[in-house]
């Protein structure tokens, strides 16, 4: 059984109606666009959220209580579900796993509210974090102040005074009708919208910084902070954010179901090109002129940037997209979805294979670097790509991260699950390779960090915030990870000690 976005979207906005938060409840509704699904709110009963609730917390119960041979364990009462709901490391009781310790985590203090990303740049010398507290922050920029971090507030779109420190320098204008109006985000904020640094992207040569935010701008700064252009491209939150591979292109997707496309010489946007009927969730680049995306609507598009070509629709997920990402070959596309599948489709083919495993929605995907994470099982002999639609990949692991507390990492080439991770409690946000593919790092929304190795499968470093992981990236040298968690906090862990 799983529960799909809109009907988690519809049990929250029942409940705040119940405890009385009407104006939360419109927010919400409006922002999760209830209007549009086909689920009624009079078929919710009273108390739906809060019963639901409470059978998982009777299930971690009986969980925590009976061993996997089916005698039972002593333990104590669980009153929280938050501290001692489970063992948080099973994959061996015996194993050495290093807890890195809050003494070496150098922990970065200065967002007012949830930190949602974080990034290194390409160099590795800067980390910018984006919180609901509506500021960029970048960390160790060269020739600031050891005080602290360059803040950047990101501005309400079609409102020139509401900038942050650094001023832009270009401004575009829309270039098609289909454009949201520069009121749209002074009305959302009057409204009472919350103007989230919800994404951030570094361009690839690290000279540029960008960051969507929760009222539909786009700013876009130089590396040391200084602001360099404003765009107002979406009429709701920006959800994703990539340049493409040679910084030519910035494109966004947002809230709106709109996905817009900005040339960087002098930021200026071209005509919309998404065709989704829903939220555009996420988005990548294929090549400068190739762009992918995975929306609510259920679907995958790929688009050709520049032209009026319509773009090709590849379908087979049953609920919302979250996610997708090329292979380092560029040649096959993964997606994953709310049904707890993840696919892999072909820029030609469409949709070549299906992988099952996980028991609720996939959040997160991502490819090993190279040649596919540090050995172990799996092969790429013919006879196994052919299991793949004869589409075989040199970077041949493929990582994706769910709704059902596990990490699974899938050899595409054998189209088998070489290992499910398991060491979370709770929900799975992110999972990252390393620069090198020998570790794999996952967040979860029961406030823990596992370093694995991608070999066997086993865990070797955790660490445990004040907060859920909402994001966490890799230092381009592999030996640091940066963790941006709920409480507001933003983490930088030394993996080398």
């Amino acid at each position: 059984m799983s529960l799909s976005s809109d009907e988690v979207n519809l049990l929250v906005y029942r409940y705040l109606q119940e405890s009385g938060f009407r104006h939360s409840a419109f927010t919400f509704g409006h922002e999760s666009l209830l209007a549009r699904t086909p689920a009624v709110e009079s078929d919710v009963p009273y108390g739906s959220l809060v019963g639901l609730l409470q059978k998982g917390l009777q299930f971690l119960e009986i969980e925590r209580h009976v061993r996997e041979d089916g005698t039972e364990a002593p333990h104590d009462h669980m009153t929280r579900p938050f501290e001692d709901a489970k063992a948080r490391v099973t994959a061996n009781e015996t194993d050495k796993v290093t807890l890195v310790s809050a003494e070496t985590a150098v922990m970065l203090a200065g967002h007012k509210g949830e930190a949602l990303c974080c990034g290194f740049s390409p160099s590795g010398k800067t980390l910018a974090s984006g919180g609901t507290d509506g500021t960029m922050r970048l960390w160790g920029v060269p020739g600031a102040s050891d005080a602290g971090p360059v803040a950047v507030k990101l501005p309400v779109p079609g409102n020139s005074s509401s900038a942050g420190p650094a001023k832009t320098s270009s401004s575009s204008s829309a270039s098609s009708g289909a454009q949201p109006e520069p009121a749209a985000g002074r009305a959302a904020a009057e409204a009472g919208s919350s103007n989230e640094a919800s994404v951030i992207a570094w361009s690839n040569s690290g000279e540029w910084l960008a960051c969507g935010g929760g009222l539909g701008g786009v700013v876009v700064v130089h590396s040391n902070g200084s602001a360099r252009a404003e765009l107002s491209e979406h009429a709701g939150t920006v959800l994703g954010l990539a340049f493409s591979p040679s910084d030519s292109y910035l494109a966004s997707c947002g809230l709106d179901g709109r996905v817009s496309v900005t040339e960087c010489e002098a930021f200026t946007s071209m005509p919309p090109i998404s065709t989704h009927r829903a939220p555009v969730l996420d988005l990548a680049w294929q090549s400068d002129s190739v762009l992918a995306t995975a929306s609510a609507d259920r679907t995958v598009q790929i688009h050709k940037v520049g032209t009026e070509r319509a773009p090709r629709v590849f379908a087979g997920h049953s609920a919302d997209v979250n996610c997708v990402e090329w292979d380092p070959t560029r040649t096959l596309l993964a997606s994953c979805s709310d049904d707890a599948s993840v696919r892999l489709w072909s820029a030609r083919e469409g949709g070549i294979f299906e992988f099952k495993g996980h028991t609720a929605g996939v959040h997160a995907i991502e490819w090993a670097p190279g040649g596919g994470g540090g050995g172990g099982a799996g092969g790429s002999g013919s006879s196994s790509a052919a299991a793949v639609g004869g589409c075989a990949s040199p970077s041949a692991l493929l990582a994706s991260a769910g709704a059902d507390a596990t990490v699974r990492l899938w050899d595409v080439n054998a189209a088998v699950c070489r290992a499910t991770l398991r060491g979370h409690s709770g929900l799975v946000a992110t999972a990252r390779f390393s620069p090198d593919g020998l570790l794999m790092a996952s967040g979860s929304i029961d406030r823990r960090v596992v370093v694995w190795s991608v070999a066997d499968g086993k865990p070797v470093r955790t660490f445990e915030g004040a907060g859920g992981v909402l994001a966490l990236d890799w230092h381009p040298s592999g030996g640091q990870l940066a963790v941006a968690f709920s409480d507001g906090s933003v983490a930088k862990l030394d993996l080398r000690e």
